[in-house]
């Protein structure tokens, strides 16, 4: 062979070999094989030399030092839960993104032990197709002696495995029902990709973030994958703060019922945090407050049956949609929102700012008192719906056809029958810029307050019956 043939096809082999590697490799492992003191909640990760993906089948085993299996998971199982709070959740124990992948056993490994973990070789696969053999030494690490004192009154949660605790769960896991006192659980910089749950019994806490927007806790939950606890946080206890916190369900839009946060409790306080999903952000029973914090969403992103404070709030209407829907009985009132902000998406050109059905919810109460209205609220504002259960929709019979009007996804609007107990009110509303707002096309059993009236609802204690909280 010519020689100048044989430069051409070493540069040729050259190329190949250049954009095909032999194989993925393990890049870092987390914990750090033989670590020690390790938190027992943690979270298990593997970095990659390049992006990953998640297979179908395969086995991850965790062994104590005795060699007794302490945890196997099957990504094959089509079903795989985990205890909640209390609750038997479903979730997923493993997960693929960029170059990593992050392993959540499904129990809490106990303290004082050695574990060593296997990974099969079809957990996962090069997302450009290179093979991976699995891991080339052992994958073994200590955890901590002991956990927290007993009686401890503040613990820290880390995700890089520095604090009490790796996980937001894991830190109320510790909380003894009943104690005494209150107990801050303060959570660092991080992205905790959880499922998160506050049982009745574990009153006084203060959940706090290092910073607003760099302490996130995001994680999908909704109504097809946990139908009866389909929120990412649930708080069932009582006076119970949560500040300086981004909470984000990752749900996409489409994927159902999906809640951010939902407050089944008393004295529950919501201070300076963001909370975004698309459907249901924000479900609150019992007395809430809700000071200066950022709320997205697109349909009755803020519903529930409690008497709940909004003041100073930024609130963003991702799609069209609904506001507000309160379920609250006759005896209290709902929810009222005191010097926010609603804003909506760009193009965005009909926004209601609350619904109810008043055959079943005949006593719904919404106040809004000097907020700024973003353009694409709808000129009457609210909205009377048959069927606001979707279950229920048609209940009461047909509707002449000059009075029905289906939304897409939404209940029949029927804004001509009567509900002379709903209380839908509202006291100088503006536009954006601070100019007062035009309210001549308001929903007919709207009505606007009086100067007396406003600054009655404006006493968040008066307004959250007696109820002093301390933001």
């Amino acid at each position: 062979m010519r020689p100048h043939r044989l430069v051409l096809l070493a540069g040729i082999l050259a190329a190949g070999l250049a954009t095909v590697r032999a194989e993925l490799s393990v890049r870092a492992r987390f914990p750090a094989t033989g670590a020690t003191q390790v938190c027992p909640d943690v979270p298990l990760r593997l970095d990659f030399d390049a992006p990953v993906l998640l297979g179908v089948a395969g086995k991850i085993v965790i062994r104590d030092g005795a060699g007794a299996v302490a945890d196997p998971i099957d990504l094959a199982a089509a079903t795989q839960t985990r205890l909640v709070g209390g609750f038997l959740l479903r979730y997923h124990p493993v997960a693929a993104e960029g170059a990593s992948l992050t392993i959540r056993p499904h129990v809490t490994l106990g303290y004082g032990r050695t574990y060593t973990v296997t990974v099969e070789p079809a957990v996962l696969t090069a997302a450009d197709g290179a093979p991976w053999t699995g891991l080339d030494a052992p994958w073994t690490f200590g955890t901590r002696d002991a956990p927290p004192a007993a009686g401890a009154s503040s613990v820290t949660v880390a995700a890089d495995g520095t604090g009490d605790f790796a996980t937001v769960q894991g830190a109320i896991d510790f909380i003894p029902a009943g104690h005494p006192g209150w107990i801050t659980v303060t959570v660092r910089k991080g992205v905790y990709g959880e499922l998160v749950n506050l049982p009745k019994g574990k009153d006084r806490v203060i959940l706090r973030g290092e910073d607003r927007h760099a302490s996130v806790i995001a994680c999908a939950n909704n109504a097809v994958f946990n139908p009866r606890h389909r929120e990412m946080m649930g708080v069932q206890a009582n006076e119970v703060v949560i500040r300086d916190l981004t909470l984000h369900n990752l749900t996409p839009k489409g994927g159902k019922q999906a809640e951010t946060l939902r407050v089944q409790s008393d004295r529950c306080l919501l201070l300076e945090d963001d909370f975004a999903s698309f459907q249901d952000t924000l479900r609150l029973d019992g007395r809430v407050a809700v000071t200066r914090c950022a709320i997205a969403g697109d349909v009755d992103f803020i519903w529930g049956g409690g008497t709940v404070f909004f003041d100073h709030c930024a609130i963003t209407a991702l799609n069209k949609g609904f506001l507000v829907q309160s379920r609250n009985g006759p005896e209290r009132l709902g929810y009222v929102f005191a010097d926010c902000t609603i804003e909506t998406a760009p193009g965005l050109t009909r926004f209601v700012l609350g619904r109810i059905d008043p055959m079943l919810y005949p006593s719904s109460n919404v106040v809004f008192l000097r907020c700024k209205l973003g353009p694409g609220i709808s000129a009457a504002g609210w909205e009377l719906d048959r069927g606001t259960d979707r279950s229920q929709a048609g209940s009461g019979g047909p509707l002449p056809p000059s009075r029905a009007v289906v939304h897409p996804g939404s209940a029949i609007v029927d804004n001509a029958q009567p509900a002379p107990q709903v209380r839908f009110w509202e006291y100088r509303s503006m536009d954006l810029s601070g100019q007062p707002l035009s309210v001549a096309g308001r929903l007919r059993c709207s009505r606007q307050l009086t100067a007396c009236e406003a600054a009655s609802l404006s006493d968040a204690v008066a307004v959250l019956g007696g109820w002093r909280h301390n933001p």
